[in-house]
């Protein structure tokens, strides 16, 4: 039974699909990592919050969080997976490029923060479905798969978020979170299938 499911996976690991939707998976997360650690780092450093500032913070993304949870479990099975999570990770990337442009403005930069946590969030549960759809027959196999990607994802994200700041600043790490999250969505479009549309 071990040996059957080895090979199912390696079976898997060879189809265009499933590779593609484990680069999803990594570039999305890097995405998800770098918000995840840059916004409290940002907001520490040029603006002087402090932990009651962040807790604060944290709870306003918390929100938006469950907010794109919930419009993406509205939304999925009407618009079809694959162009809802189109549609959370593309909007993730624009929101990224702009959140430079907010420079000094604590007001628009909260309110930016806000609203990518929202698309990231309504990616993320839009892609899992889209995922199942990909290996019918072994999502299981297919789950363990992005879950590991997810971690990988997870892992860099931190990285290159400490590794930019004090090398090249906030433009440096927004853009690498856009750029991660375009390559991502260019996948989900080329590569993963939806049988519902």
């Amino acid at each position: 039974l071990g040996k059957q499911a080895s090979v199912n996976m390696w079976e898997l690991l060879r189809r265009r699909n499933i590779q593609a939707s484990m680069g999803v998976s990594m570039l999305f997360f890097v995405g998800v990592g770098i918000y995840m650690t840059f916004w409290s780092i940002w907001l520490s450093a040029d603006f002087g919050f402090d932990a009651l500032d962040l807790g604060l913070m944290a709870q306003q993304i918390g929100m938006a969080e469950l907010l794109g949870a919930i419009l993406a479990g509205l939304v999925v099975d009407r618009l079809g997976k694959r162009r809802t999570s189109l549609i959370g990770v593309l909007a993730s990337a624009i929101m990224f490029a702009l959140i430079p442009l907010a420079r000094e403005n604590l007001l628009t930069i909260r309110i930016l923060l806000i609203i990518t946590v929202f698309w990231v969030e309504l990616g993320i549960v839009s892609l899992f479905p889209l995922y199942g759809e990909q290996a019918p027959n072994a999502r299981a196999t297919m789950f363990a798969l992005i879950a590991l990607g997810n971690g990988i994802g997870l892992a860099v994200g931190p990285i290159i978020t400490t590794s930019l700041w004090d090398w090249q600043g906030l433009a440096a790490i927004t853009t690498v979170a856009s750029v991660s999250l375009a390559l991502a969505a260019g996948l989900i479009a080329l590569f993963l299938n939806d049988t519902v549309e």
